[in-house]
């Protein structure tokens, strides 16, 4: 094999970004700077130089039993493990593409007119832990301390609304959004 000008990942940070920058956990190959594991940048005829195509790819590696006898994917019409995970990283280990959630779930985008942050970005995994934790409706953490990871505790239950409440957050409010800027529950 000839030589290269930079080793890898080097090389390839030329013209590329390095995910190990951007996402919180990485892929394997792409955390170890082994690009080629799954680009041919010289002799690959596919779409984004890979090589192989659809699931071929990552069940090169990943055990197809194992993956398709999970309950997450049994009876799942997808062809293409990149339709919901992201190749190279994401916010978890099973790194989930930005809005893939929306494959399976609704879209709240389209059905409310105020949109909380995390569900506008489509960034569900800020509340939810997908496919891992076994608490009511996959939240991370429950009741108030999962709002108060993000929103300020003193400056919320400062206001004359919320002084001397003993509710949940969304007993009042509809953590994806709502009809006002509130997402105050009419």
């Amino acid at each position: 094999m000839g030589k290269t000008i930079k080793p890898q990942p080097q090389l390839c940070y030329n013209c590329h970004d390095d995910f190990s920058e951007i996402y919180k956990s990485v892929h394997g190959p792409v955390g170890g700077g082994f690009c080629t594991s799954c680009h041919n940048p010289h002799k690959s005829k596919t779409d984004k130089l890979l090589l192989r195509t659809t699931q071929k790819l990552c069940t090169f590696c990943h055990d197809s039993l194992l993956v398709f006898n999970s309950r997450y994917h049994q009876d799942r019409e997808i062809s293409n493990c990149t339709e919901c995970h992201n190749p190279h990283g994401g916010d978890n280990r099973f790194m989930p593409q930005k809005g893939s959630c929306y494959k399976c779930h609704d879209n709240f985008n389209k059905k409310l007119k105020y949109i909380h942050g995390p569900v506008a970005g489509a960034y569900c995994t800020t509340c939810h832990s997908p496919h891992v934790t076994k608490t009511y409706k996959l939240l991370k953490q429950q009741g108030n301390p999962l709002c108060l990871n993000c929103h300020d505790k003193k400056l919320i239950f400062e206001t004359d609304y919320h002084n001397n409440t003993n509710k949940t957050c969304t007993e009042c409010h509809n953590p994806h959004g709502g009809d006002n800027r509130f997402f105050i529950k009419l």
